[in-house]
């Protein structure tokens, strides 16, 4: 969630802020929680089927562990980055992460890859819900480094024609406002039920 110029507040609009990250750091710490908590009762069976998706291939209940830690994870750098931004409250965002992402009824799986292969996800309505430049951003600082961007309806149903290129232009928009083409090249590939975006950091 972008904010382009910080605003010259109030006192209460400070006081709606403070109150929003204290309702977004606790909404986090629940959610963590039951998104463990279903993940155990399952089995981690619908993590390894989105992993079995996307790399065609069986999963294994390890690599689906794995996967279910890291996507907390990624939650939390996608809510440290959204309070730096000083957005008011992220519980709405948190909510959308269900576990089993395959039967959401959010719009959107965006995927994150490593140089490895290992997967995270994201549940979203708009793309414009997340910062993907934050995420890319915070693979420079610590691991796993981006290097590929999958975006995808839950459940793999097709895109429209239209909605490639108008993703194209968000995702390019979204990448581009913090990394210039010195920076970051980006390369996008179609494919039938979604769409595949391939970074590689360049030498200034």
């Amino acid at each position: 969630m972008k904010i382009r110029r910080k605003p010259v507040r109030n006192n209460t609009e400070d006081a709606v802020v403070t109150t929003g990250k204290e309702i977004s750091k606790g909404a986090f710490q629940r959610w963590a929680k039951s998104y463990r908590a279903a993940a155990r009762l399952d089995g981690y069976h619908a993590a390894a089927r989105t992993l079995s998706l996307e790399h065609d291939d069986h999963a294994t209940i390890r690599q689906a562990q794995r996967a279910v830690r890291e996507n907390i994870q990624l939650v939390s750098v996608a809510m440290s980055f959204a309070l730096l931004n000083e957005t008011a409250d992220f519980a709405p965002m948190i909510g959308k992460q269900t576990y089993d992402a395959e039967a959401s009824p959010c719009r959107y799986m965006v995927l994150f890859f490593d140089y490895e292969g290992n997967t995270r996800w994201l549940l979203v309505d708009e793309l414009r819900e997340i910062d993907l430049a934050d995420q890319v951003a915070a693979g420079r600082l610590w691991a796993p480094t981006v290097a590929e961007i999958c975006i995808r309806h839950p459940g793999e149903r097709p895109f429209s024609r239209d909605e490639y290129t108008r993703i194209e232009k968000e995702v390019e928009d979204d990448l581009r406002f913090d990394l210039n083409e010195s920076e970051l090249s980006i390369d996008f590939n179609r494919y039938s039920v979604g769409l595949q975006v391939c970074l590689e950091e360049l030498d200034e």
